[in-house]
């Protein structure tokens, strides 16, 4: 198999404030670093059901930095050790041989939907870009450079768009096929910081809708945003933990298919259904026994598989 070059390392600075920002919301480090042990499966809750055993994606027990479907839904996209792997989505167990690639340790990395495609994002010296891999082809292309480091990454459920989110508190909208900007940057923060804040608050998470007509969006302020995807202009007020019952930084963000329900997966080892239009939440929170590193749902929206800081990849089934 060949081996595809993904340009070079990011620096460590973004790394090590998610680090600091995670520690400071989970006392129990350790834990949240996969160090305890969590060989059984997290109980259920109404909405969410386990689908068989967690996998250990690789023995070295390497964080799970990304997740996704194949197209038929059948598998499980992971990017753990640099490498993807393939894992069945009824079984759990591999469904084919690894696929390695020589991305940086440091890279952020989104699995397109229903697609061999991934995009990255590298940040070393105060310069970096955005690429697109298509494992299935071994090819590997450059989008666009970057003048900012990017601090989380969306794609839209057709895979034609993209959403970057900075350390400034701005996203921008770019096309995911040619690289060309589309939107943006939007202040996301714009009027609802001090001014000692204002461009300092960092983008944690970001989704689409299913239709994409809507931008979910959360940072390390204690509240989720909502964007038309179209203009960039907020849509409603935001969503205060007081509402939500959210009481850690959000990691993951996820629409379900018929976009009423918003997946939150939070700093604590939590899972959260809200209520879109209500602002609030839609059902009982499930308790993880390890923080979710990565996220995704299948396109029938009955499935959801996450992956985590030891190395475990959990399949869900949504009801």
């Amino acid at each position: 198999m060949t081996r595809i070059e993904t340009g070079a390392a990011m620096n460590q600075s973004s790394q090590r404030r998610r680090f600091l920002a995670l520690a400071a919301a989970v006392p129990m480090l350790g834990r949240a670093a996969g160090w305890a042990d969590s060989a059984h499966a997290a109980d259920a809750v109404g909405w969410l059901k386990p689908l068989g055993p967690p996998t250990l994606v690789t023995p070295s027990r390497g964080v799970v930095h990304a997740v996704g479907f194949s197209s038929d839904g059948t598998q499980i996209v992971a990017d753990v050790d640099k490498s993807i792997h393939f894992i069945g989505t009824a079984s759990g167990q591999p469904a084919r041989g690894p696929f390695q690639w020589g991305r940086a340790a440091t890279d952020r990395v989104l699995f397109a939907p229903a697609s061999s495609r991934a995009f990255v994002s590298s940040w070393a010296d105060g310069r970096g870009e955005l690429a697109m891999l298509d494992w299935a082809a071994e090819k590997k292309a450059t989008l666009m450079p970057l003048t900012k480091e990017v601090c989380a990454l969306a794609v839209s459920a057709d895979g034609a768009r993209l959403a970057l989110g900075f350390f400034d508190g701005r996203f921008q909208l770019v096309d995911a096929v040619r690289g060309t900007a589309l939107l943006g940057p939007v202040n996301a923060y714009a009027g609802a910081m001090e001014p000692e804040r204002e461009g300092k608050v960092e983008i944690y998470a970001l989704a689409f809708s299913a239709d994409g007509r809507r931008l979910a969006l959360a940072g390390a302020d204690p509240a989720l945003r909502f964007f038309d995807a179209a203009n960039g202009k907020p849509i409603g007020t935001p969503l205060r933990d007081e509402a939500t019952g959210l009481e850690s930084v959000v990691d993951h963000l996820a629409f379900t298919a018929d976009g009423k329900r918003l997946l939150v997966a939070t700093g604590d080892f939590c899972l959260h259904a809200l209520d879109v239009q209500a602002g609030r939440a839609a059902a009982p929170y499930l308790q993880m026994t390890s923080g979710a590193t990565a996220m995704a749902l299948a396109r029938d929206g009955r499935r959801l598989a996450t992956g985590h800081f030891n190395g475990e990849l959990r399949r869900w089934a949504l009801t």
